[in-house]
């Protein structure tokens, strides 16, 4: 997500899940302008963490692959820029691949994603040869690996690597545990003993302690129901407790995505209460983790943060993945409408047909055309209707 959709928030001010306001000052200007320069003066004193958070920023920038090249190939050293390409190429593969899993995917996709992966593959080991412990490198391939469906030892040893050097790396930890996760062949209980893994190891105040939340909002997008979200509450309490929540936590890149994620698991667990803290940290300024799931998102931020913050609600935005769609009259006849527009539609389309075939190939032609727009209109109508559109 590289704009953001900006929605007022009724008290004059405007609610944002732009990602670019939680960059370094100075890179978004420089990253727009193909500055390779300005973008590295952004970056300078960054820790990893506003490291992470700024490459994959310029990664998402429509068109920085055409001067990031032009960065490499002016020194072919720079390991900042030969990373940042990388992840660019990365960001390219997976558009290219769209969406759908395994066989849903044509052979022209696949084909396509492993060339830009691979490119970026061998760029990274590139800049491994010369630069072993740069961190971020390590942190792209961990990306590259799943695409490329690379073994688990494989992802392993990349994640390793990263820990071995940065061992409380929340964004590696992230990519890590997609890894891990069953949509990828991993399973439930690999991805809650990485989560675990990374809470005993982390200090106190760590983003770290607080992967679960990842965990549990990928199994409430699988399962579309609130259960494990409430399930998991007790642990998500004592994960923000031990992270952003620490008296000795230290502010960074990454915790508008820690308090959004949070915000978001408490709210879908009816945990108003918990939830406020969180919404007080990111005020108008949360990152889409979790919302992002939920159609019409922004106002779901505000509706939610709302009842958190005992403020005015409102009426809700829509409804929830598991609530039932209540059908008015209104909804009802847009649904024969949509659902006679569709089968005018076929009747058309297969009239035309058939007299193309019986000698008439002008009006056959003409009326399947035009039966093309009814039966359009009505299958768009049709899918909104059912929420598969």
């Amino acid at each position: 997500m590289t704009g953001g959709t900006r929605v007022r928030t009724g008290a004059g001010g405007m609610l944002t899940f732009d990602p670019w306001i939680h960059a370094r000052p100075g890179l978004q200007a420089a990253a727009r302008r193909g500055d390779w320069p300005g973008v590295r003066a952004a970056l300078a004193g960054a820790d990893l963490g506003e490291l992470s958070w700024s490459l994959a920023r310029v990664a998402d920038l429509p068109g920085a692959e055409k001067w990031l090249r032009r960065a490499v190939q002016a020194d072919p050293s720079d390991a900042l820029a030969g990373t940042t390409l990388a992840a660019r190429e990365t960001v390219l593969a997976w558009q290219a691949r769209g969406s759908g899993m395994g066989d849903d995917l044509s052979r022209r996709r696949v084909r396509a994603l492993r060339r830009l992966l691979l490119r970026a593959e061998d760029r990274l080991g590139t800049v491994l040869e010369r630069d072993p412990g740069f961190v971020p490198a390590w942190e792209v391939s961990l990306r590259t690996a799943l695409g490329l469906e690379l073994d688990a030892d494989e992802a392993r040893r990349r994640y390793d690597q990263v820990a071995s050097r940065a061992p409380d790396h929340y964004p590696a930890q992230l990519e890590y545990l997609e890894h891990l996760l069953p949509k990828w062949g991993g399973s439930w209980r690999a991805a809650e003993d990485f989560a675990t893994e990374c809470a005993a190891a982390a200090p106190a105040g760590s983003t770290g302690r607080a992967l679960l939340a990842a965990v549990v909002i990928e199994r409430f997008v699988e399962e579309r129901r609130p259960d494990p979200v409430v399930a998991a509450v007790p642990a998500l309490r004592r994960a923000a407790e031990g992270s952003v929540l620490h008296p000795s936590h230290v502010p960074g890149a990454w915790d508008a995505v820690v308090h959004s994620q949070l915000a978001f698991l408490f709210s879908m667990a009816g945990e108003h209460a918990l939830a406020a803290p969180h919404f007080r940290a990111l005020g108008d300024r949360p990152a889409a983790a979790g919302w992002l799931h939920l159609h019409d998102a922004e106002r779901w931020y505000l509706y939610e943060r709302g009842l958190a913050l005992g403020g005015r609600a409102g009426r809700p935005p829509g409804r929830m993945p598991w609530e039932p769609r209540r059908w008015g009259v209104g909804a009802v006849a847009a649904v024969v409408v949509c659902a006679v527009l569709t089968l005018a539609g076929v009747v058309g389309m297969a009239w035309g047909v058939r007299t193309a075939v019986a000698g008439d190939l002008s009006t056959g032609v003409g009326v399947a055309i035009v039966a093309v727009g009814p039966f359009g209109i009505g299958v768009r109508g049709l899918r909104t209707a059912f929420g598969t559109g």
